[in-house]
């Protein structure tokens, strides 16, 4: 086998048959979150709670390589289970993942790696001899293996497919150096210690080099986000403040000229003329004035603007209007901001069918409730993904996280199912509902975000989201929008 590395700088690893390639892998992350893989001491490694403690010295003893950067683990004087939980990587249901640890004994000479049941169920874990360098009792369906790497260190990991779909990972334990123990073993410490340094954890079925992250990930790309802006000269309505969104727009536009973004997006119903269940509608003219004043506070960004369409944004215009009034020129697209790319779909159309799009307020107006991905922007979609080579985001007005919700599009499984299939796309983000969620659906993340919509000025909600080289979408909020994957 031979390492090498990539244009990125990750490792990959190779295996020949004579001079022939026959395998090669790309080495994935390490999930933990930077800087945490070497500093069990921060409180990111959960070290105390119902039932269980173990204390931890900083920087106590020489890592593999004779830097003073390995901790102490030492089992308190109580009883109770002697561990500590990496408690914030979130793992997916199906995905295998692999966990491994620096250890080296002092009067502490085994160490258990346990999968948290909500991830990996009530049967994975292993333990570990760091004198005979030997794997002693574990858990049925997992595997595990220990490597003598010098110096009385050792390299012990445990590899499972996930059982459920959560956040939080693994957990390493004292285990009164009974090397036959049974997971979780609690019993009253003497001050037994060991050694501990270079936690990894990634999404893959094999052991692979130690990749620590003791720096925080870089930021890819950042861009100002905003929906449902619904900004009209319309009455209030429904918890709405149409008349409101200048100054909502102008707030977030400003933000955003602070914070050196590649460029803001806005994820459908930008305007708003009219709903027949709540309020008088603007006519055509009106509702083409209105587009054009928005337009103006939009357009002192600082930046490139890129649009979704919403149900709302063909109240009284076309979609080819909406275009001619806007740099927005097409229904759905993509486009590259430094390796990733931004799919941009479209769910305004009446059926499933290529020529039936939302369009002069042909949707039912009392509730907006009929939306499709029709045919050719299923296929176009699927050619984008299978084309990418690099990571995906996708945005959307409507949700596609439920098959009952009526806000999620009516077809949003089949949707969903060609976004799975070729493991690119790190996030779905969407608008539409007026809410805060975040769910995640066969290991791909969906953010409904808040609508700016809501609230009498100055109520907002409006985002910065940076996408990261760990595969990470980091939203900040504003207002009353969430913030997500922000490190504690």
């Amino acid at each position: 086998m031979e390492n090498v590395y990539t244009k990125s700088g990750a490792l990959a690893r190779r295996i020949y048959f004579g001079a022939t390639l026959i395998w090669e892998s790309a080495e994935k992350n390490n999930l933990i979150v930077s800087p945490y893989s070497e500093a069990f001491d921060d409180a990111y490694w959960i070290k105390s709670g119902s039932g269980y403690r173990v204390d931890i010295i900083a920087n106590s003893v020489n890592d593999i390589y004779g830097n003073l950067t390995a901790d102490t683990m030492t089992e308190p004087l109580i009883a109770g289970t002697p561990f500590m939980f990496e408690g914030s990587v979130s793992v997916f249901f199906t995905l295998s993942y692999v966990f491994s640890i620096y250890a080296k004994a002092d009067t502490a000479t085994a160490i258990q790696l346990l999968g948290r049941s909500g991830s990996f169920g009530t049967a994975t874990y292993a333990n570990f001899d760091l004198v005979n360098g030997v794997v002693g009792a574990k858990g049925a369906g997992c595997t595990s293996g220990i490597e003598n790497i010098g110096g009385g260190w050792y390299r012990c990991w445990l590899i499972k497919t996930a059982s459920g779909t959560t956040v939080g990972g693994f957990t390493v334990g004292l285990i009164n150096n009974n090397v036959n123990a049974t997971r979780g073993l609690s019993y009253t410490g003497t001050g037994k210690k060991l050694y501990v340094w270079g936690a990894d954890f990634k999404q893959d079925n094999f052991l692979s080099d130690y990749l620590p992250v003791t720096s925080p990930p870089n930021t890819l790309v950042s861009f100002g986000y905003g929906n449902d802006l619904h900004y009209g000269t319309i009455l209030n309505y429904a918890g709405r403040y149409p008349q409101d969104g200048d100054n909502k727009l102008t707030d977030a536009v400003a933000y955003w000229n602070t914070q050196s973004l590649d460029f803001a997006f806005m994820n459908g119903d930008y305007t708003d003329n009219g709903h027949i269940a709540y309020t008088p509608e603007t006519d055509h003219a009106t509702a083409l004035v209105n587009l054009d004043y928005i337009e103006t506070i939009f357009d002192d960004f600082l930046g490139d603007r890129y649009y979704s369409l919403g149900n709302h944004d063909t109240d009284k215009m076309s979609k080819a209007e909406f275009f001619a009034h806007t740099p927005a020129t097409s229904k759905y697209y993509s486009f590259i901001v430094n390796t990733i790319k931004f799919i941009v779909l479209d769910a305004t159309y009446l059926s499933d069918s290529d020529n039936d799009d939302f369009d002069t307020g042909n949707q039912d107006p009392d509730n907006h409730l009929t939306d499709y991905v029709p045919p050719t922007e299923r296929s176009w979609l699927d050619t984008e993904l299978s084309i990418a080579t690099g990571k995906v985001v996708v945005l959307i007005h409507q949700s596609l996280h439920s098959d009952t919700d009526p806000l999620s599009v009516n077809n949003a499984s089949v949707v969903r199912g060609i976004i799975e299939t070729y493991g690119n796309v790190i996030g779905v983000i969407s608008g539409h509902e007026h809410i805060n969620l975040k769910t995640i659906i066969n290991g791909i993340p969906y953010y409904s975000m808040d609508a700016m919509t809501k609230g009498a000025y100055p109520a907002n909600a409006y985002a910065v989201i940076n996408i990261l080289d760990n595969n990470v979408i980091e939203i900040i909020g504003q207002g009353s929008q969430t913030s997500y994957n922000i490190p504690v």
